[in-house]
């Protein structure tokens, strides 16, 4: 059904899949909240988001730490590596949002007042973020990490007789300890009441979760500089990374602790999936239907991130049962029903949304022009020196 190569990483596309499900599973229980308690469900429910900010950092960091070791690194470089990312988001989230924009327009429903920050990604840099189009907080947490942090590593890298190594290990520490600082400081001085609350002036803004994909460029910096580590530690960081998730999920789950949630979840989720990485990163491309139906998953994740909460569960599947109800009343009041074809709609638009728009203008960046050794990826062999002290093949 969709042309998916056969160079992919199927663990990466594992991690990918079930992060963009358990966003799906935890927004579908709006629609069963009369027919199952909160807690039984949620029990299976993980925190997709930080997986994919910490699958995101890995990958892309990858991309960006080869970039910067390069010999000809330069501000061309660094704006084709924007613009590569640029053109594998920004056009998906832009049509959804403009769709959004015009449909509460025309239904008269209410716009936020701010409405031209979200066409900059700025609506969440300081402030809760607005009630429209709710699950773009993310999408702004990633577009900001990946505009600010390379700039200061690269006007670095600019110094002489610099040690580019030490120089990308001293950027991620630092990024990692101020970023969770911040967030402590932040939880500690305000003394969030709720996790609502939390979620709104921290979890869902933009500075305070920069560590999440920093931790994922740490995973990139190991498994570059130091492969043998990286591999032959996979099974024990695999079986601690576990561990770790089930951990932070039981244990908030039985206390409720607002204290843990406030200083605790966010970075132990992104550990707890950092030290998946080595094992799901090994785990090459097979057959099977179990591989396809991941692999179906994967590549449609992002169309699927942005179309599973507003457009989906928020106007198409409302407009759904509103037309099933003059046809039969108790079948549009069923929660169901509901429930099974909010999944249905959600996997169907989000593959046309893949297939005829998000496919094709991410094609478009390979016309961009590459400069000097050409277009940097996450895990294709790179051209090195035997022995670089600057670079180290994946």
């Amino acid at each position: 059904m969709i042309g998916s190569g056969t160079n992919r990483i199927f663990g990466l596309d594992l991690l990918r899949a079930f992060a963009v499900l358990f966003v799906v599973y935890g927004h579908g229980y709006n629609m069963l909240s009369e027919v199952i308690p909160k807690y039984p469900y949620l029990i299976l429910f993980f925190d997709g988001v930080t997986m994919f900010f910490v699958l995101s950092g890995f990958l892309i960091g990858r991309i960006l730490l080869r970039t910067v070791a390069k010999d000809d690194f330069s501000g061309q470089t660094l704006t084709q590596f924007w613009i590569r990312r640029w053109f594998r988001t920004l056009p998906n989230y832009f049509l959804v949002l403009t769709v959004l924009v015009v449909v509460f327009y025309v239904n008269d429903w209410p716009l936020p007042e701010g409405l031209i920050k979200y066409f900059f990604f700025a609506q969440s840099i300081a402030a809760p973020h607005p009630d429209f189009f709710p699950e773009a907080w993310s999408l702004a947490v990633e577009e900001w990490f990946y505009l600010v942090i390379p700039i200061p590593l690269y006007l670095s890298t600019k110094l002489r007789n610099i040690d580019k190594r030490r120089l990308m290990l001293l950027w991620i520490a630092a990024t990692v300890l101020l970023v969770t600082a911040f967030r402590i400081y932040r939880a500690y001085r305000f003394n969030y009441s709720t996790v609502r609350e939390l979620d709104l002036e921290v979890t869902q803004q933009v500075l305070p979760r920069f560590d999440s994909l920093m931790f994922g460029v740490l995973g990139a910096y190991v498994s570059l500089y130091h492969p043998h580590r990286w591999h032959g530690l996979a099974r024990v960081a695999l079986v601690a990374g576990i561990c770790l998730l089930l951990f932070d999920k039981v244990f908030f789950a039985v206390t409720r602790s607002l204290f843990y949630a406030k200083y605790f979840t966010l970075t132990l989720s992104a550990v707890g999936t950092l030290l998946l990485l080595p094992t799901l990163s090994s785990w090459q491309r097979t057959t099977g239907w179990f591989v396809s139906a991941v692999t179906f998953v994967s590549l449609t994740s992002y169309s699927m991130y942005l179309l599973n909460f507003t457009p989906v569960s928020g106007i198409i599947l409302p407009a759904a049962m509103s037309s099933l109800s003059r046809i039969c009343l108790s079948c549009s009041q069923n929660e169901w029903l509901q429930y099974t074809a909010y999944w249905i709609i959600t996997v169907s638009a989000s593959y046309l949304l893949y297939r005829y728009f998000e496919r094709p203008m991410t094609a478009l960046r390979e016309k961009w022009p590459a400069h000097g050794h050409g277009v940097v990826t996450a895990f294709a062999a790179p051209r090195v020196r035997a022995k670089s002290a600057e670079t180290v093949a994946p």
